[in-house]
């Protein structure tokens, strides 16, 4: 098996941030539709703060191992 390299910061930065945004460009413009504007942003707004929590956590976890 072939040994992998090691990513820079900025590497791994840019990978998370196309992934989310790839997933975000494709499905929020119908779940907006569907859900309604006013619950639709409150509900985007919460995702997003538990989102930045959670990789946070990730983030934490990995710098302590």
């Amino acid at each position: 098996m072939k040994s992998i390299g090691k990513m820079s910061n900025t590497k791994v930065f840019f990978s998370i941030f196309k992934g989310y945004c790839a997933l975000i460009v494709l499905i929020l413009p119908n779940s907006f539709v569907n859900g309604g504007y006013l619950a639709s942003s409150a509900v985007l707004v919460v995702m997003s703060m538990l989102s930045t929590y959670c990789a946070l956590m990730l983030i934490q976890a990995g710098v302590q191992t």
